[in-house]
């Protein structure tokens, strides 16, 4: 009997707490939630992500969510291996603002594997204290870091090479160099997946310390798994001024007989559907550090190899 009594007041005080949790519940009824998108796309290295539910119409008491995900697609991303979502399970306190926002924390898993980009969806498959609106679901799409060698350029890298000796007749010297590689991270931006920037310190010794930067020309196609990397010539990657004296430099490279704009561009390839750590340029290819004051090259380097810093 006694047990009989401990069960009975127990589930009572969950009727009870039931009942609280109801009447804590938004009961205007203009209140509605639903994703403030239809559709997402994300990098596969984008960690902890935010997919954010709109609630919009005053709100007098709680609302809550719950979602659902499933695997889309003939690539579809599956959930704990692909992605892990916090909470399903999403509630909003009560407000007398017309609009707020609650997110699904998500973390996106970056796997280290070459594949194709995968795919899940979000549904709001229950709510309490609003109705369901317009963007019921969400298609997320989880882009591969793995195919955006763009990307995998960035980071410290080593340029090795020869440089001019200081007379004639001498053994041209070893040249070495480190420069480091970004570029635009916003897929909507004009140069992503096309221009890279450098920068060094003193990339040529001129007495002076000198800061470089300078461009790249990025190119890659998917289906040969191929792509090209130029210095892009003939724009300013250094300058000096003392006094009255302003000097300003560029890139050049040759034809055989003249100085010539055209980018000193190299070919490369994947390696086991990598990046490779080391890109070669043409031996007979030279990088004039060219004057535009003096109309003359000040250095040059050729032999010119590229290695990644690990």
């Amino acid at each position: 009997m006694k047990y009989l009594k401990l069960f009975m007041l127990l589930v009572i005080a969950c009727a009870f707490a039931a009942c609280s949790d109801d009447d804590n519940n938004n009961t205007n009824g203009e209140t509605t939630v639903s994703f403030a998108n239809a559709t997402l796309n994300t990098k596969e290295s984008a960690g902890l992500i935010n997919i954010p539910i709109k609630v919009e119409g005053a709100r007098n008491g709680d609302v809550s969510v719950v979602v659902k995900a499933e695997e889309v697609g003939e690539s579809p991303a599956v959930e704990d291996k692909n992605y892990i979502i916090t909470s399903k399970s999403l509630r909003v306190k009560a407000d007398t603002l017309k609009s707020a926002t609650m997110n699904v924390e998500t973390k996106i898993v970056d796997d280290d594997e070459l594949n194709q980009d995968r795919v899940f969806k979000l549904t709001i498959v229950s709510a309490n204290g609003a109705k369901i609106g317009e963007n019921a679901s969400i298609l997320v799409t989880i882009r591969d870091n793995e195919t955006a060698y763009y990307e995998q350029f960035f980071g410290t890298w080593t340029v090795t090479g020869y440089s001019f000796p200081e007379k004639a007749g001498q053994e041209a010297p070893a040249f070495t160099a480190t420069v480091e590689i970004t570029g635009d991270s916003d897929e909507d931006s004009p140069n992503y997946d096309k221009i890279l920037t450098a920068k060094s310190t003193n990339f040529f010794e001129v007495g002076v310390d000198l800061n470089f930067e300078w461009h790249f020309r990025y190119t890659f196609d998917k289906a040969t798994k191929k792509g090209t990397l130029g210095f892009i010539c003939d724009e300013t990657v250094a300058s000096f001024t003392s006094g009255s004296n302003k000097y300003t430099w560029c890139w050049l490279t040759d034809d055989g007989r003249n100085y010539v704009a055209d980018d000193l561009a190299t070919d490369w390839s994947l390696v086991n559907d990598r990046l490779p750590n080391e890109i070669v340029f043409p031996e007979d290819a030279t990088l004039y550090f060219y004057c535009y004051s003096n109309n003359a090259p000040w250095n040059g380097v050729y032999n010119i190899k590229m290695t990644r810093k690990k």
